[in-house]
């Protein structure tokens, strides 16, 4: 009886890790090929007034393309999971708190399951102007 409950319980985690592995690279393999194309269709090169500026990232934009993009792409294999963007000035690194961003890095925090914890990051810059 003890040797049943013993396989009954490998079995189990057996099956969490093996189902778990699938949805970590899954996971993964979402957040790696988040496209440039979502990137880039949240840069401006015009400001608020009208006049062109150097391209910059439109911070309400790039969040809500990347929000949708995790929203369809990550459901399948995690509800719990957290973004977040840290805006910088790309020749010092320091916070930018201003509308004109040039640079971006996205990092991905999911609970998959007991054994599998995935977070990773990406940086974008916008070249050029």
């Amino acid at each position: 009886m003890t040797n049943l409950i013993f396989y009954m319980v490998m079995f189990a985690y057996f099956i969490n890790f093996s189902f778990g592995a699938i949805r970590y690279f899954g996971v993964n393999r979402t957040f790696t090929l988040l496209y440039k194309g979502i990137i880039e269709s949240s840069c401006a090169t015009i400001n608020l007034s009208g006049n062109p500026v150097k391209p910059y990232f439109s911070k309400d934009e790039l969040i809500y393309q990347v929000e949708t993009y995790f929203e369809e792409n990550l459901t399948r294999y995690t509800s719990n999971y957290t973004v977040n963007y840290y805006f910088y000035n790309q020749e010092d690194k320091s916070y930018c708190i201003d509308t004109y961003c040039r640079a971006v890095k996205i990092s991905l925090k999911a609970d998959i399951n007991l054994f599998f914890h995935y977070e990773k990051a990406r940086e974008f810059y916008v070249v050029g102007g």
